[in-house]
């Protein structure tokens, strides 16, 4: 992305007159946030993970993401169908090949933390009732031993 000025922003991001380096630099990260769309991004990040409330929201918000991501690339590819796709280099058929891919290797993903989740619920119930059942044996001896 370009140095912003007054001069490059069609929005005027920057405020006119002298401007201390501290402004500047959050007038240019203000910018730069908006012209890549990221604040946007963020802030539905940030709902979407406070709606679901996922037990692993490092994997939740990098599936995000990383959805976004095909999302904007899918965009760029539509808006631009003869030109290489979304600025990869990329022909449209690889791209679509590599985003189904990609998608693919998500679910794959997403499908083998919920196995490797149940099997620890699993583990962890088996676990409990194991304990349950000894705790029910030892009083069912110490009962015996009281009425003998």
């Amino acid at each position: 992305h370009p140095s912003v000025s007054p001069k490059t922003s069609p929005k005027n991001a920057l405020p006119a007159g002298p401007m201390s380096p501290t402004q500047l630099r959050k007038a240019q990260a203000t910018d730069y946030l908006r012209c890549h769309a990221i604040e946007g991004l963020l802030q539905g990040l940030v709902h979407k993970l406070l709606e679901v409330r996922p037990t692993q929201p490092l994997d939740f918000m990098l599936q995000y993401l990383q959805h976004h991501k095909v999302l904007r690339q899918q965009a760029a590819a539509a808006q631009h169908p003869a030109s290489p796709a979304a600025g990869t280099g990329e022909a449209p058929s690889t791209l679509r090949k590599r985003q189904q891919e990609e998608k693919e290797r998500q679910e794959r993903e997403v499908r083998e933390r919920e196995e490797a989740k149940q099997k620890e619920e699993t583990k962890q119930k088996e676990e409990k009732e194991k304990k349950e059942k000894e705790q029910r044996e030892w009083r069912g001896r110490g009962l015996r031993e009281k009425r003998e």
